[in-house]
């Protein structure tokens, strides 16, 4: 799955949980909504992922940690892009 297929599919779990179970006057309102509660998702999951590479620290573990998260982050891009 593309990093904008995942980040298309995340958002739209959000949207529906959203949209089902809170009142929103505007359907753009459940939209953006939805963009910051996947932002939030996929956050989390990077800053637990960053816990296990950067507890050692140094250039080369920041390096891994990114080379390894690289499609998080790209999603995270892309849900920014919606």
């Amino acid at each position: 799955m593309t990093p904008k297929e995942k980040a298309q599919k995340i958002h739209d779990k959000y949207y529906f949980e959203i949209w089902n179970n809170v009142s929103f006057d505007d359907e753009s309102e459940v939209y953006e909504s939805a963009k910051q509660c996947a932002l939030l998702c996929v956050d989390e999951i990077i800053k637990h992922n960053g816990r296990y590479y950067l507890l050692n620290g140094g250039e080369l573990v920041e390096k891994i940690y990114r080379k390894e998260n690289r499609y998080l982050f790209e999603v995270k891009q892309e849900i920014e892009k919606l």
